[in-house]
């Protein structure tokens, strides 16, 4: 996963390590760097050469470092050769993702004692987040996050349609030789006739973290085949499909999905995505038009879908759909009733907050402009600074695209303590569970346990 922005700065625990093995008989993190190297001696992505970029790695309290060009600040050489090491996480490490050190993009691993990979995945894993850096120094790809505010996502008959897309998608890679052909055209079939219900916006982003996304976790596909610890076919699509709201993570499969079915039907795909494709205003070329451009393909007769098959499907759209609403009214007042302290946050109508980073992964869109961002979220302005790692963060944006056009209200439930308050130079800064809120020049109240914090123009 990719988000911009920055974490918070973690508490700084005081350890003497003389080198980078931890000793704890677990993840190793130098394996883990080792690992990544080895495995890219296959080729993984014509160009693609991970050991140019550096990985860091949070693990037990400590950030490790490695194949770092200098000595970054906070850090400290190892005995181990090109490892570098720091107490504490550093703030660029917010997730499986990538970021800067000290103006050097790095990928980075968040090992948490509740993910259980062997050294191999975590290498494999590795080599997907350094892919995005490639992707960035390297290629025009990138995805608009604003798009995904903008998909139709409770419409039963978009998803009904996805439901099938996916599905033919899933039978494509289980099957051989003229049944594979047929099912491919299959799913170029039901996407055409999907994305004529589907607005531009909502086209664009599905394109877009196929390539972005689906291009990386085939790249940890590959590697982890070479290390013979094979993602299994279900994990790559899931015939079932995706629950309503799991837009970004579907795309994620379906893009590993076309750039398999691509390796079989246009073998020199990876030097045709550079062509900008007019229609989507972007400067690449989707993996299913690609796909769609094989000439196999273009001559191959699709699987026919029987009428019971499309009416179930259907009829479970429509009363996912229908659920949907409930649920998503349901999740705002289980929010909002939390208990504890609060804050609530308005800005000035002409001076929102603007978004600096969020976990696109982890969002619900709750109508009237209101998103619940579950995990990770920073917004700012001149006059206020929003930091939140761990926590849920309601906002709402009164006009436009909900998050990305500014939002003019925020609301924190459910903290276990009155947010501490520090005061200096016209500056108030709170901090409390998972975050902390700086502000300029603004009104505040107390209502019970709640803060009310009004910032003026």
């Amino acid at each position: 996963m990719r988000i911009s922005g920055y974490g918070l700065t973690a508490l700084l625990i005081i350890v003497l390590l003389a080198g980078c093995d931890t000793g704890n008989g677990a993840t190793d993190p130098s394996n883990i760097a080792q690992l990544r190297d080895d495995l890219a001696q296959e080729e993984l992505w014509p160009g693609y050469d991970p050991s140019t970029i550096p990985l860091a790695i949070f693990l037990d309290a400590t950030t490790w470092l490695y194949n770092y060009p200098g000595t970054p600040e906070g850090f400290q050489p190892s005995s181990e050769a090109n490892c570098y090491w720091m107490a504490g996480k550093h703030p660029t490490i917010v997730a499986n993702s990538s970021g800067l050190i000290d103006s050097v993009m790095v990928s980075t691993l968040l090992i948490e004692g509740n993910q259980k990979h062997s050294d191999a995945e975590w290498a494999s894993i590795a080599l997907h987040e350094g892919f995005h850096v490639y992707q960035q120094q390297h290629t025009s790809w990138s995805t608009n996050e604003a798009d995904l505010f903008l998909y139709p996502q409770e419409s039963a008959e978009v998803l009904a349609n996805r439901r099938l897309e996916t599905w033919a998608l899933s039978q494509a890679l289980k099957a051989d030789d003229d049944d594979r052909t047929r099912w491919a055209a299959t799913v170029l079939e039901l996407r055409n006739a999907r994305y004529d219900l589907l607005p531009i916006p909502a086209q664009r982003y599905e394109c877009a973290v196929e390539l972005v996304e689906g291009t990386a976790y085939y790249v940890e596909s590959k590697a982890r085949s070479f290390a013979d610890q094979p993602i299994k076919p279900d994990d790559r699509v899931n015939p079932d499909g995706y629950e309503l709201a799991g837009i970004r993570q579907r795309s994620y499969h379906s893009g590993i999905a076309f750039a398999l079915l691509l390796d079989d039907f246009l073998p020199d795909w990876k030097d045709k995505i550079a062509v900008p494709d007019e229609f989507l205003e972007v400067e690449w070329t989707p993996l299913s038009v690609l796909l769609g451009s094989s000439d196999l393909l273009q001559h191959a007769e699709p699987m026919t879908i029987d009428d019971a098959k499309r009416d179930r499907v259907q009829a479970q759209a429509e009363e996912e759909a229908a659920q949907y609403v409930l649920d998503r009214q349901a999740e705002f007042d289980s929010f909002a009733n939390r208990s504890g302290w609060a804050i609530e946050l308005e800005t000035d109508p002409s001076a929102p907050l603007f978004i600096r980073g969020f976990d696109p992964m982890n969002v619900s869109r709750l109508g009237e402009g209101r998103v619940l961002n579950k995990r990770y979220l920073a917004l700012g302005n001149e006059q206020a600074e929003l930091q939140v790692m761990n926590q849920q963060v309601l906002t709402k944006t009164e006009n436009g695209v909900p998050l990305f056009s500014g939002v003019q209200q925020i609301l924190i439930t459910g903290l276990n303590e009155e947010p501490a308050v520090e005061q200096m130079q016209g500056i108030t800064r709170y901090t409390f569970d998972g975050g902390q809120l700086v502000v300029r020049n603004a009104a505040v109240t107390k209502e019970g346990n709640k803060l009310l914090i009004r910032l003026h123009e």
